[in-house]
């Protein structure tokens, strides 16, 4: 995809299925530290998965994202 930010595609992967099974309660923080990562790269992560429709984009009325997969 056009504009996409280049990753590893196994960390995308593990991003995704830690949305997928933490539907009510994903957030970045819980990426952070479910992966060991720095905050840089979970934003990355957090950008990749809202381009690819896995996660809504940024509520500020919710706690989490929505999963939307």
């Amino acid at each position: 995809m056009e504009g996409e930010i280049r990753m590893d595609n196994n960390l995308i992967i593990k991003a995704m299925e830690i949305a997928k099974e933490n539907r009510d309660s994903f957030c970045v923080t819980l990426l952070q530290q479910k992966l060991k990562v720095g905050s840089i790269t979970c934003a990355k992560l957090i950008d990749v998965l809202e381009n690819k429709r896995i996660i809504a984009t940024y509520n500020p009325n919710e706690n989490a994202r929505k999963v939307l997969i």
